[in-house]
């Protein structure tokens, strides 16, 4: 974090980047929902929790390869980059910036996904689906 920090002033940033460290409850939902977009340039992830949250908040994502969220790109809502570039990082990002439309029409798809693929009711249609499947092989 020093580091980061110490680029920042280099680069004359500090009017512009916050660090705020972690942020809980409603705080935390403000934020993702004040964002123009989650980024997420991770180098490993499993799963991304943090990615899903801000789609729930209608806050496009652009994360890297490595957040293994290919649905993110499929569904257009966000950007998935390969992992250490930064080039390709800032081009989305810039994106999002600069074009309202891209960012409204990624905001939109990104709570469709998480609706139609996360939401309590889409992960219990798919776990009775298993289960019914379970059922026949097993009969």
């Amino acid at each position: 974090a020093a580091a980061l920090r110490a680029q920042v002033e280099r680069l004359g940033l500090a009017g512009v980047a916050r660090f705020v460290g972690a942020v809980h409850g409603d705080a935390k939902w403000a934020l993702l929902r004040g964002a123009v977009c989650l980024v997420q340039p991770s180098r490993f992830e499993a799963f991304s929790v943090s990615v899903l949250e801000a789609l729930a908040c209608r806050t496009p994502a652009v994360i890297s390869s490595a957040c293994h969220f290919p649905e993110l790109a499929r569904a257009d809502a966000g950007f998935m980059t390969p992992v250490g570039n930064v080039a390709a990082l800032a081009s989305a990002v810039d994106r999002l910036v600069s074009d309202p439309a891209v960012r409204e029409r990624q905001a939109a798809n990104a709570l469709e996904l998480v609706t139609s693929r996360y939401s309590n009711a889409a992960v219990g249609a798919q776990m009775l689906q298993t289960y019914a499947r379970l059922v026949r092989s097993a009969a």
